[in-house]
């Protein structure tokens, strides 16, 4: 397909410079005789070793494999191009890595057996590297339409609904859009104590982002409570639970120092965590 010729020049077009004209570190004679299946373990191990070039390189051989005759799997084209576009996006890649989520996009619609999940989690990663290139707009549109899909198909005891919604708060963030920023993120927590109760620590683990946000447009004892409940309600050790003592306790020094517009209760709430 035409698409995959034109991905592989972008994606490699740098490398190709880099090596002198030699297009790929495993040659063609060394790999033509791969399965798709044999050159992704290769291009795993490349990115665990952090040699994500090569990473590159064998997912879109495997790929062309997939999408062409040889193979012909389009169920395994729809994930290698999910992946790859992982590859690309994390090697700040984002036209790229665009383009390679949009074309399993483009699979999974059109696909029977249809797998909703799997067409959402290629829309919301469309979305993140489309936020990445800071196109607000298109990325807001994906991501509402993928965090839909995936509520109305496989709910928020799957990773990739949060995933998506958290995703989708932290852009708003980023586009200082605070009170929808901070809705969704409600929208989040309230969903996930349906699922799992308002105990778990997925869902208390929101509150932190969620502070930051209460700071940012000056509530700062919705946000102060929202920290204390973090403290309080994970284990003390916990990374959470560490980080929203440090950050009650920075606030605590404002306080102290006046740059705060009262009193705040912060010293009776960080003295004394529950057993």
């Amino acid at each position: 397909m035409m698409i995959n010729h034109l991905l592989m020049r972008s994606c490699l077009s740098k490398k190709f410079q880099q090596t002198g004209g030699f297009l790929f570190r495993y040659n063609s004679s060394a790999t033509t005789t791969f399965s798709a299946s044999h050159l992704l373990t290769l291009a795993t191990a490349k990115q665990l070793k952090g040699d994500i070039s090569d990473a590159i390189d064998l997912a879109n051989q495997a790929l062309v494999k997939q999408q062409t005759g040889e193979e012909n799997d389009p169920y395994g084209a729809a994930d290698t191009s999910l992946f790859l576009g992982k590859l690309l996006q994390f090697d700040r890649q984002y036209q790229e890595a665009e383009v390679s989520f949009s074309e399993a996009y483009r699979i999974q619609r059109s696909m029977l057996p249809h797998r909703p999940r799997d067409e959402y989690t290629a829309l919301s990663h469309v979305a993140q590297a489309q936020k990445k290139m800071k196109r607000f707009d298109e990325a807001e549109q994906n991501f509402v339409k993928a965090l839909n899909g995936l509520e109305a198909t496989v709910g928020w005891k799957d990773g990739i609904t949060n995933h998506t919604s958290f995703e989708l708060a932290q852009m708003y963030r980023e586009c200082g859009r605070d009170t929808e920023a901070a809705a969704t993120l409600n929208m989040m927590k309230d969903s996930l104590g349906k699922v799992f109760g308002e105990e778990d620590s997925r869902v208390k683990q929101i509150n932190s982002a969620l502070a930051e946000i209460y700071i940012a447009i000056g509530d700062r004892p919705k946000a102060i409570l929202l920290l204390d409940e973090v403290f309080q309600c994970l284990p003390p050790g916990s990374p959470e639970s560490r980080r929203a003592l440090m950050r009650l306790e920075e606030m605590k020094e404002l306080d102290e120092l006046g740059e705060s517009c009262g009193e705040s209760g912060i010293i009776a709430v960080t003295k004394v965590k529950k057993k």
